[in-house]
């Protein structure tokens, strides 16, 4: 779907660090005197439910990052809570459930139009997925990446295929 690779990625963000890292004596005052003024946002909180430690990730041995995982992480794409925070949908009610909210929490291991999808995922790596599990399940093995990036892609394109059938006035995304 475009973009650098993950190895790019890495290599991209390994030069961040260090440019952030060279910076520290300069803007670390500034850091501590701010620290407390900062509000975390949903998709932070969210970020940080699913990986609370960022080293194992960075280090990880086995796969990489595409685009639906993306989505997913950084809650951005095909869920409600999102269109409706960037002034394309008038709620943030599951068009599948109309029980919850749709954000990216609820559409990967609550809303039952995914059951099927998601048991699949779960039987294959012998788990019950949840936001505080998934990636340290992911990173176990290549065959759990991909049976929970299989999982992530078949349900946000089928979100994304029906949106369009939807037409563009009940888009998601």
């Amino acid at each position: 779907m475009g973009g650098p690779c993950e190895a790019k990625r890495r290599i991209l963000g390994c030069v961040a660090e260090s440019i952030l890292l060279y910076a520290a004596p300069i803007w670390g005052s500034v850091l501590e005197i701010n620290k407390y003024n900062t509000v975390a946002s949903d998709k932070d909180v969210w970020l940080h439910k699913l990986l609370p430690d960022i080293t194992p990730w960075y280090e990880r041995s086995c796969g990489e990052i595409g685009y639906y995982l993306t989505q997913t992480m950084t809650a951005h794409g095909s869920f409600q809570s999102y269109v409706r925070r960037i002034g394309k949908a008038e709620n943030d009610i599951c068009l599948y459930c109309s029980s919850e909210i749709d954000n990216a929490e609820h559409t990967i291991f609550r809303c039952p139009a995914w059951a099927d999808i998601r048991n699949l995922s779960e039987i294959t790596v012998r788990a019950e997925l949840r936001p505080e599990n998934i990636v340290q399940i992911m990173m176990e093995a290549d065959f759990k990446w991909e049976a929970v990036e299989s999982m992530v892609e078949k349900i946000l394109k089928r979100k994304e295929q029906d949106n369009r059938q939807r037409g563009p006035n009940t888009q998601q995304h």
